[in-house]
């Protein structure tokens, strides 16, 4: 935000992401902290600003939430559910998880500071660069969980349980006497059994959970939980570390890691061919599947033999690619 007094002090022209105020003093005492108090403009849009701060520093997480619960209903709907339903469960699913990673920021709020002291990698945390206030933090973290569970129960009450065992899971992996992220195999299955609560949750909207679907999200609950070892928690090594975590990438070997990666890909490509048509998918699914498979081994394979930066930012592009087309190639099958 940038002020600038105009003389005489009448009139204050403050230019603001969110828009161009122009505030009529009364009060002149104190004037760059006074005068927005007074006039109500910090309390309208202060909170708005650390809202968008703390969700946007978590949108590419909590957008694979949402996206997947997208999936889950577009599939058991065969590609055209009811837009209230839609937005419903869309909203419920985002809600949660914002809720579920500004709690973890909070909960890492002391080891975040730690971090961006160290600058071990580049952080965007704004409780840890002091942007928000932990207090302000909570509140947003509370309102969305209430949002989330709340509109999960207006769908009906298979998806309210969904949604209250993703933010459970979600909870429990930052909560200080349980903390999943710290303990082996259970960090990288946590967050992949939360993509798989989302799919289940979209596609139990319609009131019933078709075949389709569970099968989606349980190819999507294998693939997170084998490509986070070489790609996602390889990144985090250092930072985990620290942390007192153990995860998988840190235990295996960097070749092992790729080679799980490998044999999963390759275990999609076959299987997906031989079992699409038994549960309920068109000849569309294999043949996108078989061509982002192929696709990401091309990137993968020559991980084997040696890391290198270039190399490695390659394959991981493509990965995560793969990884957030797949459900659409889940959908158009579905159809």
């Amino acid at each position: 935000m940038t002020i600038q007094i105009y003389e005489p002090i009448t009139l204050i022209y403050i230019r603001h992401k969110y828009g161009e105020i122009y505030v009529l003093l009364i009060y002149t005492k104190n004037i760059y902290n006074r005068s927005v108090e007074v006039f109500g403009v910090s309390p309208i849009l202060n909170p708005l600003r650390e809202c968008g701060l703390v969700m946007r520093a978590r949108m590419d997480k909590i957008f694979f939430f949402a996206w997947f619960a997208a999936v889950g209903l577009l599939i058991a709907s065969h590609g055209f559910p009811s837009p209230t339903l839609a937005v419903k469960v869309i909203l419920s699913v985002f809600a949660t998880a914002t809720c579920i990673y500004i709690y973890n920021d909070v909960a890492d709020l002391e080891f975040d500071k730690l971090n961006l002291t160290k600058n071990i990698k580049k952080f965007d945390r704004p409780l840890a660069s002091r942007k928000v206030p932990k207090k302000r933090a909570m509140r947003i973290a509370l309102l969305n969980g209430i949002i989330g569970i709340s509109l999960g129960l207006l769908i009906n009450l298979k998806t309210f349980l969904l949604i209250l065992a993703f933010l459970a899971l979600g909870l429990a992996y930052s909560v200080p006497f349980i903390r999943l992220k710290r303990r082996l195999v259970f960090k990288e299955a946590t967050l992949a059994a939360g993509l798989l609560l989302s799919c289940l949750a979209g596609g139990m909207s319609t009131g019933s959970m078709s075949m389709a679907v569970l099968f989606s999200g349980i190819l999507l609950f294998a693939l997170a939980f084998t490509l986070a070892p070489a790609f996602a928690d390889h990144l985090d090594i250092e930072e985990d570390k620290i942390g007192g975590g153990r995860t998988l990438a840190m235990v295996l070997k960097w070749k092992a890691r790729v080679e799980i990666v490998i044999f999963s890909l390759l275990v999609l490509m076959t299987l997906t061919p031989l079992t699409y048509a038994r549960l309920g998918f068109n000849v569309i699914l294999p043949i996108f599947v078989v061509a982002l498979c192929l696709l990401s081994l091309r990137f993968v394979f020559p991980l084997l033999s040696r890391f290198e930066d270039i190399t490695y930012h390659r394959a991981y592009k493509t990965v995560y690619s793969f990884y957030a087309l797949l459900p659409i190639a889940l959908v158009l099958g579905s159809l």
